[in-house]
């Protein structure tokens, strides 16, 4: 009997054994495929070096008119001003239009626009992914290279002193018989957009909690985010 499990036993752990061995080629394949994909041959560089700065170029732009804007890229509405709320919902600052994060609707609705962390970088993703395009890639045409950009899609997180993008997308390049492909494409912006959003969040609410000391009306609304973006650009 103690023979039989002694066989069993070495069976189970002779399959083990090849299990651990077959996951480690497939590993190593993997890697070494996705390895070939990324790299970048030197003659490529230039063309991945430019798309990048364009790349940072957009989220630069994206930030900007987020920080201008009361964090806010896309603005869907406008509630005009009546009699019974004489501002509107949004407050022109320096030609930018920037939405009250509270204000009172033209029908006197109490009505907030105050963006969350998460939809900043939703809509500078989103700004990247639109935008992208202007990318010119003329001068690299006109020196023979083949340059193929696919569907891309970007993600960015917010931190306090820096904004951090990175964009799925493949772009091949080729020229005679060498040629290049990358997919992931990663870029940081010095950036204080995160810092001033928490700064700005917390006075408005405090503004909300102690309205005595700090009025909510909409007369005295304004957009702090939007203030000290401007006085640190």
């Amino acid at each position: 009997m103690f023979k039989i499990v002694g066989k069993r036993g070495q069976l189970a752990v002779m399959i083990i054994v090849a299990l651990v061995i077959v996951a480690g080629v497939l590993i190593y394949f993997l890697v070494k495929n996705n390895a070939k994909i990324e790299s970048v041959p030197a003659e490529f560089a230039p063309i991945y070096s430019y798309y990048d700065s364009c790349i940072e170029e957009q989220t630069r732009e994206a930030i900007d008119i987020a920080g201008t804007q009361g964090g806010h890229i896309y603005i869907d509405s406008y509630d005009p001003a009546s009699d019974y709320a004489p501002f509107s919902s949004q407050l022109n600052f320096l030609g930018f239009p920037v939405p009250y994060w509270y204000y009172v609707s033209g029908n006197g609705i109490i009505k907030e626009q105050v963006p969350t962390k998460n939809s900043m970088q939703e809509e500078i993703a989103r700004y990247i992914n639109e935008n992208i395009e202007k990318c010119n890639f003329d001068q690299f045409y006109q020196q023979g290279y083949d340059i193929a950009i696919g569907e891309v899609n970007s993600e960015v997180k917010i931190d306090d002193n820096k904004v951090s993008a990175t964009l799925n997308g493949a772009i091949s390049v080729s020229k005679g018989e060498g040629s290049a492909r990358k997919s992931v494409h990663k870029i940081e912006v010095n950036s204080k957009l995160g810092k001033f959003y928490i700064l700005a969040k917390e006075i408005y609410d405090k503004q909300k909690i102690m309205p005595a000391i700090i009025p909510t009306n909409n007369s005295l609304s304004f957009n702090l985010l939007s203030f000290n973006y401007k006085l640190s650009s």
